[in-house]
């Protein structure tokens, strides 16, 4: 029952924390890459598209796979408005689209 600090970023993947690394290849992983911001900010842009009452944009949110698998994946569309969430986190039956955008992690 450690407290873990908030830097570097993680996230539970299978039941293990896990360091985020959303650097360049060869890069450190402390540091979010070009590719990577360059990327999600194109994402991030397809927001005010596809936000609607019946669905929104999550970004770098967790997202409950299983009791032990909450990733935080880049970008995920999901059912319903941000308020819905307001008593919960969504669920993988919650969303249509998960993007991870990854080139030195999996």
């Amino acid at each position: 029952a450690e407290v873990l600090p908030a830097e570097p970023p993680k996230e539970l993947l299978n039941g293990i924390i896990v360091h985020k690394d959303r650097a360049d290849d060869g890069e450190s992983p402390a540091e979010v890459g070009r590719v990577h911001s360059f990327i999600t900010g194109r994402l991030a842009r397809l927001s005010s598209q596809i936000d609607r009452p019946a669905r929104h944009v999550r970004s770098q949110q967790p997202l409950v796979c299983g009791e032990d698998h909450m990733p935080e994946p880049d970008f995920a569309v999901v059912r319903g408005s941000d308020r819905d969430y307001l008593e919960r986190l969504p669920t993988a039956a919650d969303a249509f689209c998960v993007v991870e955008v990854a080139d030195s992690s999996y």
